[in-house]
């Protein structure tokens, strides 16, 4: 995050970690819904994953999958579209 902040100084993202249900048999997150304060159902683990949500951009959340969240945050960060949202914000300050 550091490196990205770096690079992007002028982009406006923050990271974050969601809980992911990995398919034990498949080594897969899924979609599974749980009842508040319930564990995870029979073959599946629980486990926290890193996302980064790019606050110029409603509605974009990079999710987690390893070794390319940053790298497709990247290409998003030089998205010609990204880029007018940066310079919306910077222009209503």
């Amino acid at each position: 995050m550091q490196t990205l902040r770096q690079q992007n100084r002028e982009s406006d993202f923050e990271p974050l970690m969601r809980p992911y249900a990995l398919n034990l048999a498949t080594g897969k997150t899924e979609k599974v819904v749980l009842e508040t304060g319930a564990g995870a159902p029979p073959g599946f683990k629980l486990q926290f994953m890193p996302r980064i949500r790019c606050n110029d951009c409603p509605g974009k959340l990079y999710t987690a999958i390893p070794g390319k969240v940053v790298d497709d945050f990247e290409v998003h960060l030089r998205n010609r579209n990204h880029r007018e949202a940066v310079q919306r914000r910077q222009q209503s300050i």
